[in-house]
């Protein structure tokens, strides 16, 4: 089958390409073509890749064949194609400049080494407690978890219910799945705008970080 790769962009001629020489590249079974007017996919009378996806061997071999053929008629191609090979660390960049043709290996560069740490696993929910005032003061009882939706008419429920974890109560000191996580910014916000949505005091909230463990 060999090795494929995606090939994209496109050269485009100093001066339109006479229709022979159109026929003639287009007919020698090269990596490369010649754009022509129904082509959806590129400018008419660009050089462009024969294909999208394709083995794409003697691709630079072919635009170098190309270049030397339109020299004869006075004409330059400029631009670029980028090829990206199937093994993630097989990218290039084939160059025509004023009828130049150049290509140049990619490669991956690591930015600047930046440290990891609790941070990293610490997430902040949102809990959600229903308050009823006794003449002994007032008590909480926890309802579940805020979660992500979207404010405002018809968003539906914001609460999660308590997760319960081998029968055992409602688990208070960490959110379900369901729930996600927030960085302590959002959820500090969350709980904010929910707040203010349900001013009776009937329902608070308070926002608690937890870190994902194994």
């Amino acid at each position: 089958m060999g090795y494929n790769s995606e090939f994209s962009g496109e050269f485009t001629p100093s001066k339109p390409i006479p229709d022979d020489l159109v026929e003639r590249i287009n007919g020698a079974g090269l990596d490369l073509r010649v754009a022509i007017e129904d082509d959806d996919s590129y400018e008419a009378g660009n050089v462009v890749p024969a294909a999208f996806e394709m083995h794409g061997y003697d691709f630079v071999k072919d635009l170098v064949k190309v270049q030397r053929l339109l020299w004869q008629h006075g004409i330059a191609l400029s631009g670029e194609v980028d090829r990206k090979g199937e093994c993630n660390d097989d990218f290039e960049r084939i160059e025509a400049r004023r009828g130049r043709i150049y290509s140049r290996r990619g490669k991956v560069v690591y930015g600047k080494r930046e440290e990891s740490g609790l941070e990293a696993v610490t997430y902040y929910s949102v809990r959600v407690f229903r308050v009823k005032k006794t003449a002994k003061g007032e008590r909480r009882r926890f309802v579940g978890w805020a979660s992500q939706v979207r404010f405002g008419r018809n968003s539906g429920s914001t609460i999660c219910p308590p997760q319960r974890v081998l029968g055992a109560g409602a688990v208070t000191d960490r959110p379900p799945v369901m729930s996600l996580g927030y960085s302590k910014h959002d959820a500090d916000v969350l709980a904010g705008k929910l707040s203010l949505a349900h001013p009776s005091g009937k329902t608070k909230y308070d926002v608690i970080a937890w870190e994902d463990k194994i």
